[in-house]
């Protein structure tokens, strides 16, 4: 009878931590609470349910983030600019394979998460909201909540449920700042590290 009372007791708290957002991944963390800033009735907020993906940077995303402008070239004197020159041209003709060389692995981590909230007029809508955390060596321990970026998937009714919000006090910079789940970041870059 006491294997089955511990097994019971077991089942019942992984079934509360889950039911408190214990197991949620970092980047589902991260852009709830950067939403939860914006919502006029945060309070009201339910997950309905969330889907993660990664994939590689795109070549537009390749260039938008690691290709500098040709003013901002010049400025750097005659030999940088010409080494960066050389850089970029390799970035733009091997792309992901010269990133990979130099140990990069641009990765774009993604969670498509589907909530209800109330809008402005008290309303409950369903909304799917798509985050995303661009990493440039496909890890997700650094991951904080000034670098997840929340998109609007279906050009749904998030202008009804947000609102302007003053800036972050001191405190609040502090906390978007740190890695959200540093650890269990490091368990998925391990793993990852691992399968790959």
């Amino acid at each position: 009878m006491k294997p089955i009372s511990g097994l019971i007791a077991a089942v019942i708290a992984v079934l509360l931590l889950n039911n408190y957002g214990f197991f949620d991944p970092p980047i589902v963390k991260a852009c709830e609470e950067r939403m939860m800033r914006y919502f006029i009735a945060p309070s009201s907020y339910k997950r309905l349910g969330y889907v993660l993906s990664e994939r590689p940077f795109s070549k537009p995303e390749i260039e938008k983030r690691y290709l500098i402008d040709d003013a901002i070239l010049e400025t750097l004197g005659a030999e940088a600019a010409a080494r960066m020159k050389a850089h970029q041209n390799l970035i733009r003709t091997e792309g992901l394979s010269f990133l990979k060389k130099g140990g990069l692995d641009p990765t774009v981590h993604s969670s498509i998460i589907e909530f209800n909230i109330k809008n402005k007029d008290n309303k409950f809508v369903n909304l799917i909201v798509d985050c995303k955390y661009y990493s440039d060596d496909g890890s997700i321990s650094g991951m904080r909540i000034y670098d997840v970026h929340p998109v609007d998937v279906d050009n749904s009714n998030l202008l009804q449920v947000t609102q302007d919000r003053p800036e972050l006090s001191t405190e609040e910079q502090q906390r978007y700042a740190k890695p959200i789940a540093p650890y269990r970041g490091w368990l998925h870059d391990i793993w990852r590290r691992l399968v790959n």
